[in-house]
């Protein structure tokens, strides 16, 4: 079973799939001569509508790189760790650190429904599709220091077979 994507994005992944990414660096679609961390960048041409198709998809300003310079990116730069504490009386009684996600961070992911004849699992996809309707909603701990806020946008449905 395969997931079914838009036509026209299938296309544009296809296409981004066939470029060629040359080790120790990127491959960018609008700066002539970027520089990512210790990386440096080869511009490709690719059609307005695939890039943006693309951006729709991915955000802007989309960088592909191989598996190993994508690492040693990786390796050189990590997530913020934030040092958190509970205080009782001025006294540390448990201290712990959150890496957290930065801001405007996409995640992708997939949903699997088994088939069901109960009305439950109706109900369970009704709930979901009401949250996916819904503008932003909170994802996790420390809704009150802003962390976890999220839109859910569904990107295709139904498979392929």
């Amino acid at each position: 079973m395969g997931f079914k994507l838009e036509k026209k994005l299938e296309k544009a992944l296809e296409t981004l799939r066939g470029l060629e990414v040359p080790e120790e660096r990127v491959v960018i679609f609008d700066n002539e001569n970027a520089k990512l961390e210790d990386f440096y960048s080869e511009k490709r041409d690719l059609s307005s509508e695939d890039i943006s198709i693309l951006e729709d998809f991915f955000g802007k300003d989309i960088a592909l790189a191989t598996p190993k310079t994508f690492k040693e990116f990786c390796g050189k730069t990590c997530l913020p760790v934030i040092a958190r504490n509970q205080l009782e009386n001025g006294e540390s009684k448990n201290l712990w650190y959150e890496e957290v996600v930065p801001r405007e961070s996409k995640f992708y992911f997939f949903i699997v429904e088994e088939k069901a004849n109960d009305l439950k699992s109706d109900n369970y996809r009704d709930l979901f599709e009401e949250c996916l309707e819904a503008d932003i909603i909170q994802i996790g701990a420390n809704a009150t220091i802003g962390y976890g806020y999220t839109k859910i946008k569904k990107i295709a449905g139904g498979t392929n077979e």
